[in-house]
């Protein structure tokens, strides 16, 4: 699923990113924007809710352990799109603790990439 998603990030959102890589020992995916910003992709592969649940505290400690390299961006991959509920609370997420999270489900079959949820 990590080759699959860099892979599809380098070809369908070359317009968007001057590099991608995979990271040993860390976050999945780093992409750095045109404008020099990190975005962070965290792969789980369970439930959208369970998703959510096991990658937050990871893509927290990679973004604001001390010391750490800061992302602008972090967004969590799961295989199944969101349900009502589950954008509801990311959106939730995002709007009461001013975190920047997201999350986007990858059809691997038809290598698709959903959009920011």
């Amino acid at each position: 699923m990590q080759n699959i998603l860099k892979r599809l990030i380098k070809e369908s959102y070359k317009d968007e990113y001057d590099k991608v890589c995979i990271e040993k020992g860390r976050i999945d995916i780093k992409a750095l924007t045109k404008s020099k910003k990190w975005h962070y992709f965290e792969i789980k592969t369970d439930t959208p809710k369970m998703c959510i649940r096991s990658a937050l505290g990871q893509i927290m400690e990679y973004v604001y352990w001390p010391d750490s390299e800061r992302a602008e961006k972090l967004i969590i991959v799961g295989r199944s799109p969101l349900d009502n509920e589950a954008a509801g609370y990311m959106k939730y997420i995002r709007d009461k603790f001013h975190i920047p999270v997201y999350y986007r489900s990858l059809d691997i079959d038809k290598r698709i990439l959903s959009k920011d949820f």
